[in-house]
């Protein structure tokens, strides 16, 4: 069994969730929502009944409303 096989489904289903992201980073508060959004994620993947998502959404969502209100 090699490396790669060894990662799963789980590695894949990043992987195409990320390959499907790529295309509309192309303004600075679409940017500025992923990378907060997965620092979220990051710094919060130990809270209770997985509510990291919900918490990394949300900050993501207000970032980029943010990022886009002082960019206009």
């Amino acid at each position: 069994m090699t490396v790669v096989s060894s990662w799963g489904l789980d590695f894949a289903m990043s992987v195409t969730f990320i390959a499907m992201i790529m295309p509309y980073l192309q303004s600075k508060p679409m940017i500025i929502t992923v990378v907060v959004s997965g620092i979220t994620a990051l710094l919060t993947q130990n809270f209770p009944y997985q509510s990291s998502l919900i918490t990394a959404a949300t900050a993501g969502m207000m970032a980029g409303m943010v990022a886009k209100k002082t960019n206009d």
